[in-house]
């Protein structure tokens, strides 16, 4: 009986168990749903806010809302010739109204009509583009036969081997490759073993057969093409092996450059722009340049360096800031004709000047303005963040929004010319009076203006008048094999480089 009753009592706490764990249950779905809710209204209304301000609606209060609120400091940057040290930027210049801003100004009227519809259509393009980065498809059938298989040169002279994966884009794979058969290729001195192989994805072919006619012509400051050809459905590209930049070698342990590092590759990059742009160079514009885009070309060919190595190269300038994914760029003289109008947003939104992001005025569409300043911006940009390893906006808090909420806000930062960098990170990191001369020549490369925005040659001045900058290697482009590296081409003397032993990049254990 005794039994009995104790099997009855434990029945019944189970039950009330069992009761009050579905109560509990209950309660969370209803809170987990309330919480839905709250958050589906609260994003509702701030989309609702930022579709005005990316239309110009001169009527929204979020514009004079963000304007109140921006700190010190974050307002568009300065002219050229801006003081130095730690001075404020001045207030944004209204768009003067003429063609080369007009792309960038404010709306007149809430555009309704087709020029909306063709602005939505572009962020939802930028939208998939960026979530098949963020999250890649699995390689499929064809690509992993493609994998464990030789891929056979048009011309039958060599094979190429598939190795791991080094990395996703939006229009292709890239994977390691390994060279059976002739490994001659010109612009090299020595047989090539090892090279990278960029396959596109379906529907992309036509991406990679333009980034393969703008290797065409060689230059030193890009990466090099030795081979390109198709499979029975996929084009594929063969590039030289580069090392990557310090800034992505030591992202997780460091996230940002050392300052000498960062001022040898913007100073030499620029120079590359300098040959790029110039008409009887490549007249070409890159219109996506970013931290991404640029690697290190060092002479290694075992492939990669062990760290020790890596940094001995880094200290002595043994290495040479190279452009990669150069299929965005564009012929000067074509786009010229088209006034400097690009129809579909071409290049990294978050990189652009203001008068390249595409806007509405009235029911129009208005397409974004690229010329040889859109690279000045995007270099310069990507110098800041080198420096201090923090990414535009990133103060502002663009990187708590995803996808379209995003892109709509960083629109609305590009067209209320909102400073993209953070002069406090830099006098954090720095100090006067180099944070001081950083900021004038960050300034000068990022002005909202195209028209007062610093050249090309400009900016290489001021580098070199801060920097104590000097040209190491003479004649740099006579003679020049894509696997003997000189080293830098200019040198700044102002900047303590790195030590092996002793760097930013090296952890207590190791410096121990």
């Amino acid at each position: 009986a005794r039994a009995e009753a104790l099997a009855r009592a434990e029945a019944r706490a189970r039950a009330a168990a069992e009761a009050h764990a579905e109560a509990l249950a209950r309660a969370e779905a209803l809170a987990r749903a309330e919480a839905e809710r709250e958050r589906a209204e609260q994003a509702a209304a701030a989309m609702a806010a930022v579709d005005g301000v990316l239309e110009g609606d001169p009527q929204d209060p979020s514009a004079a809302a963000r304007t109140k609120a921006a700190p010190a400091g974050a307002t568009a940057p300065a002219p050229d010739g801006a003081a130095s040290g730690g001075a404020e930027a001045p207030p944004a210049a209204a768009p003067s109204g003429g063609e080369e801003t007009r792309g960038a100004g404010p709306a007149t009227k809430k555009g309704t009509g087709r020029g909306r519809r063709i602005l939505k259509r572009q962020i939802d393009r930028l939208v998939r583009e960026s979530d098949a980065e963020a999250s890649p498809a699995p390689i499929g059938n064809e690509t992993a036969t493609l994998m464990s298989e030789m891929i056979l040169s048009d011309d039958g002279a060599r094979a190429y081997v598939m190795g791991e994966v080094l990395g996703v884009g939006g229009q292709g794979r890239v994977f390691e490759a390994s060279i059976t058969g002739d490994q001659h290729f010109p612009g090299f001195a020595r047989p090539v073993e090892r090279a990278v192989l960029k396959m596109a994805h379906r529907g992309q072919e036509e991406a990679l057969q333009r980034e393969r006619r703008i290797y065409g012509q060689p230059h030193r400051g890009i990466i090099r093409l030795l081979d390109a050809g198709a499979t029975k459905s996929r084009a594929y590209l063969i590039l030289e092996r580069l090392q990557p930049h310090p800034f992505e070698r030591f992202a997780v342990r460091v996230g940002r450059v050392d300052p000498a590092t960062a001022v040898d590759t913007f100073v030499n990059l620029l120079d590359v722009l300098k040959d790029l742009h110039a008409p009887k160079g490549r007249n070409l514009i890159l219109c996506d340049i970013k931290p991404d885009n640029i690697m290190l070309r060092m002479a290694a060919p075992e492939g990669a360096l062990s760290e020790e190595d890596y940094l001995r190269r880094l200290a002595k300038g043994a290495y040479e800031p190279v452009f990669i994914d150069v299929g965005c760029a564009q012929d000067l003289t074509e786009l010229n004709h088209r006034g400097g109008r690009l129809q579909e947003l071409t290049g990294t939104p978050l990189y652009l000047p203001p008068e390249a992001i595409p806007s509405i005025e009235g029911e129009d569409f208005v397409p974004g303005l690229y010329s040889v300043k859109t690279d000045v911006y995007a270099l310069t940009l990507s110098f800041y963040e080198h420096l201090t390893g923090e990414r535009p906006y990133a103060h502002r808090g663009l990187f708590q929004l995803r996808g379209e909420d995003y892109l709509r806000e960083l629109f609305a930062f590009k067209r209320d010319r909102v400073n993209p960098i953070h002069p406090e990170k830099l006098q954090k990191l720095f100090g006067n009076p180099l944070a001081g001369d950083l900021q004038r020549i960050l300034y000068a490369g990022l002005h909202p203006d195209p028209q007062k925005r610093a050249s090309v040659l400009n900016l290489f001045k001021m580098l070199s008048d801060a920097f104590d900058v000097i040209e190491r290697v003479r004649n740099a482009t006579e003679g020049y094999y894509f696997d003997v590296c000189r080293g830098l081409r200019y040198w700044q003397q102002r900047l303590p480089r790195p030590g092996v032993e002793r760097s930013l990049y090296r952890t207590p254990q190791q410096q121990a």
